[in-house]
């Protein structure tokens, strides 16, 4: 999304939360002229960063050996992974990965 559009997000949200209308955003500036409203937009950005995982390139690092990933190649081709210790990206099939949350376990019912 871009920007301009994520700032929109925001502001329709920002103005259904807090029924307020003070949003001036001061573009030469590049931030909102009244703190709450500017620290509401940066915890919306940290908040959105952190839901967006970005995918890791293999020339950048590899999947840990154990690690159970998702995986693309240049083709588009999208699998999970169970990563064995390979720790050359020109020995992988894949161009990019990204970690899986690890699985939580059911509590037994006894």
């Amino acid at each position: 999304m871009d920007i301009q559009k994520e700032r929109e997000a925001f502001e329709a949200w920002f103005e259904s939360r807090y029924d307020a209308h003070f949003m001036q955003f001061a573009l030469d500036l590049g931030f909102y002229v009244d703190k709450h409203t500017q620290t509401c937009w940066e915890a919306w950005q940290a908040a959105k960063a952190q839901a967006v995982p970005k995918w890791i390139s293999v020339k950048n690092a590899m999947p840990k050996a154990g690690s159970q990933v998702l995986t693309y190649d240049d083709y588009g081709f999208v699998s999970v992974e169970n990563i064995d210790g390979c720790e050359d990206p020109n020995n992988v099939y894949f161009s990019h990965w990204l970690p899986l949350p690890p699985v939580e376990q059911e509590p037994a019912n006894d």
